[in-house]
C-alpha cells in the first residue's frame, strides 16, 4: 500500500453519533466530514444508506430508496425531512 493510499475502515458507533449531532445542527457533509477526517463522500453515503423512517407504521425501519411523492428533502443532502437545509 502506497503512502497516498488509504485503508478503509468502518464508521464506529461514536463517528455515526457524531453524524447525527451534526446533521441536527444544520452542519453539511464537508464540514462532519473535515470534523472527522473522512471523505464527504463517506458521509453523504453513511447518511443516504442509513436514514429511516420516523413516522407512520414503518417508523424506524430503514427508509431505502425515497419514493417520488415523498418529502422533497429526501431527494438531496441530507437526505431526511426531519432537518432543515441551511
Amino acid at each position: 500500500m502506497s503512502d497516498q493510499q488509504r485503508r478503509y475502515f468502518r464508521l464506529t458507533r461514536a463517528e455515526r453519533a457524531s453524524i447525527e449531532r451534526a446533521l441536527h445542527r444544520g452542519d453539511g457533509a464537508r464540514a462532519i466530514a473535515h470534523d472527522l477526517g473522512r471523505s464527504a463522500s463517506s458521509i453523504s453515503d453513511e447518511v443516504r444508506t442509513n436514514r429511516t423512517v420516523a413516522r407512520g407504521p414503518a417508523r424506524g425501519e430503514r427508509a431505502g430508496k425515497a419514493p417520488q411523492d415523498a418529502c422533497p428533502r429526501l431527494q438531496a443532502w441530507p437526505w431526511m425531512c426531519s432537518v432543515k437545509r441551511t
